[in-house]
């Protein structure tokens, strides 16, 4: 998932605004800041979306992502190693 330009500098105005308005920490240089937070929240979202393919890809193929039907039934069997 990838954020666009507007949402990004949403969320990295809101940090800012959380970080000095909480006084959480002292920001010398708001630029910085912005940047900064942008080059967090891309990182950290490509990560997501290239989990979220990782995943798919080791899927099996009888199993519709999002379901969580075959979560639900190892739960109610127990754990498979026996322990």
């Amino acid at each position: 998932m990838t954020l666009s330009e507007a949402r990004l500098s949403f969320l990295s105005h809101a940090f800012l605004k959380a970080v000095t308005g909480e006084k959480l920490g002292r920001v010398r240089n708001e630029r910085l800041f912005l940047a900064e937070a942008k080059r967090g929240l891309s990182e950290g979202f490509s990560l997501d979306g290239r989990l979220d393919q990782l995943a798919r890809a080791h899927m099996p193929k009888r199993v519709v992502p999002g379901s969580r039907a075959r979560a639900g039934r190892r739960l109610l069997d127990g754990p498979r190693d026996g322990g």
